[in-house]
């Protein structure tokens, strides 16, 4: 059957592949390697029986071993979220489905958290992990592009006792790490599917199993800069960001995490856009929404240091 390329990610050379029964992911073995770890790794802590994830098929290389090839089955559903959130069409039926899949997802998120209830990793590995993805986005700008400097947080996340008040509550569980709505894909029968996964966040070497707040942030600030695309289309109605909003306000009032942590791993997540250098960001009709999250990451900065001063 003749292949259809229907995805292409970003600046890493991968590529997607739309097959009748399959699905098949194509590049860098740098790229593809630690993306299968990460589908074994969830889907053994997850358990056999758990859906979450597509099931891998096959792996192969090219002859070099230089390309590799994934192959998931396919999922039963029209075509990724965010795809669906671009369209126009039948604009109230859309948006009702779309507060569906979003409130499908914070439930699959929430079941993974009650399967870990109890600790068993140190907690201060969220915290190394956040910190250096932070370090590695703001190494990427020059000297006069840094949004801010970056000293004053780690001064003042030096002391133990700041540690361990942040961490305070935080037990650490299955985490996607890259959760956007292009890495959603909702099926017929209402529940969601998730599509690659990552076992360390971009430019860290910490390695844990990972914690809610960072796919919570992350699916934030994506349904954030489709918001504002679709502003800038003439769509005013709003997605379902007050969802995420309200979850977030009772993880943090059931003190699963603080709100120094959730603030923490927004800036990451906001300074990933702000550091990309592909093409698809630094577009000009996309100029908007660097402009957007530039803006987010300062103002998060400031509100993450003064919340930090008064602990």
């Amino acid at each position: 059957m003749e292949k259809i390329e229907i995805q292409k990610k970003g600046s890493s050379g991968s590529v997607v592949f739309q097959k009748e029964n399959v699905v098949e992911k194509r590049g860098p073995a740098s790229k593809i390697l630690p993306e299968i770890w990460a589908y074994q790794r969830l889907q053994s802590l997850l358990g056999e029986g758990d859906k979450t994830f597509p099931r891998i098929l096959d792996v192969y290389e090219d002859q070099q071993g230089e390309v590799i090839a994934l192959i998931l089955e396919r999922l039963k559903g029209d075509y990724d979220l965010e795809e669906y959130i671009l369209a126009t069409a039948d604009e109230d039926e859309r948006l009702g489905h779309i507060t569906t899949v979003i409130r499908s997802t914070l439930n699959r998120l929430n079941n993974w958290q009650q399967l870990f209830s109890s600790v068993s990793e140190d907690p201060h590995l969220l915290l190394r992990e956040i910190l250096e993805g932070i370090e590695f986005l703001q190494g990427k700008f020059g000297e006069k592009e840094q949004c801010f400097n970056l000293a004053e947080l780690y001064q003042l996340l030096s002391e133990d006792r700041t540690k361990s008040f942040l961490l305070e509550g935080v037990v650490l569980g299955p985490c996607h790490r890259d959760l956007g709505t292009n890495n959603i894909w909702p099926l017929f029968d209402g529940n969601v599917r998730f599509f690659d996964p990552h076992w360390q966040l971009t430019g860290s070497s910490t390695t844990s199993r990972g914690h809610v707040v960072l796919d919570l942030t992350s699916l934030r600030v994506n349904l954030e800069r489709l918001q504002a695309a679709r502003r800038r289309r003439g769509l005013a109605k709003s997605l379902p960001l007050k969802l995420i909003d309200d979850y977030l306000r009772v993880m943090i009032r059931e003190k699963r995490f603080r709100e120094e942590i959730y603030l923490l791993a927004l800036l990451r997540r906001y300074l990933s856009f702000v550091a990309c250098r592909c093409d698809f960001c630094l577009a000009p009709q996309r100029r908007f929404l660097f402009d957007l999250m530039k803006r987010r990451s300062v103002a998060t900065y400031h509100q993450l240091i003064r919340r930090v001063k008064e602990i």
